[in-house]
């Protein structure tokens, strides 16, 4: 039986965390990019979150944030960790670890295998690594239904947890899971009925469909 554990990105109501909380995830993100469809300030975050169970943990998902907001995030989020989805340098999440004891995940946007060669760079420094196709191959698996190569972490070499993302849904993730062995997915998008928000229905299909893969 396949261990796979699943991060939930986005969440942006209370109705969609409760269904994934009854569901059985495993990691909760919430959105703190304010030119994300699905954001929500740090403050409202606290609010639907404030009651999931501890071995739960909350992902504070940010882009080249400033310091006054992440710090406020910090405040009233009280992440496990924080997703740098931006230009973040490997010096500049040593320095936010430092000063606030918190866990780390870097993204890295695939255009192939090639860019696997930079999370050398951040491999001292973060606590998990999440990898998604580029936007822009995202845009070519629409136009053309081209999957992505998900076989090239296979053989990927780093001592750290990763997590895969990028148009993962209960029509696919039996295809994505065995191509790229993941153990950990990032789900989002597919688990939306309206732009934006998180259908707890959707949240509900898609992991019992999840167990009845693994």
């Amino acid at each position: 039986m396949l261990d796979v554990r699943v991060k939930i990105c986005g969440l942006n109501s209370s109705p969609a965390v409760d269904a994934a909380v009854d569901a059985g995830v495993n990691y909760i993100g919430c959105v703190f990019n304010i030119n994300s469809v699905n954001y929500v300030t740090p403050l409202f975050a606290r609010d639907i979150c404030f009651h999931i169970p501890n071995h739960i943990k909350k992902i504070a998902v940010v882009s080249n944030i400033s310091d006054k907001d992440l710090d406020e995030v910090m405040f009233y989020f009280q992440p496990d960790f924080v997703q740098f989805n931006g230009t973040e340098t490997p010096e500049y999440i040593s320095v936010f670890k430092d000063k606030f004891n918190s866990k780390a995940i870097k993204t890295f946007l695939l255009y192939s295998k090639k860019d696997l060669s930079e999370i050398s760079y951040y491999e001292d420094v973060t606590d998990m690594f999440l990898f998604e196709p580029a936007p822009d191959y995202l845009e070519r698996y629409y136009t053309h239904k081209k999957f992505f190569d998900w076989q090239m972490l296979k053989k990927l070499q780093t001592s750290k947890p990763w997590i895969i993302s990028g148009n993962i849904s209960k029509h696919n993730l039996a295809l994505i899971i065995r191509s790229s062995k993941a153990k950990i997915i990032n789900v989002d998008t597919s688990l939306e009925s309206v732009i934006g928000t998180k259908a707890p229905v959707l949240i509900s299909e898609f992991m019992k469909n999840l167990r009845e893969f693994l």
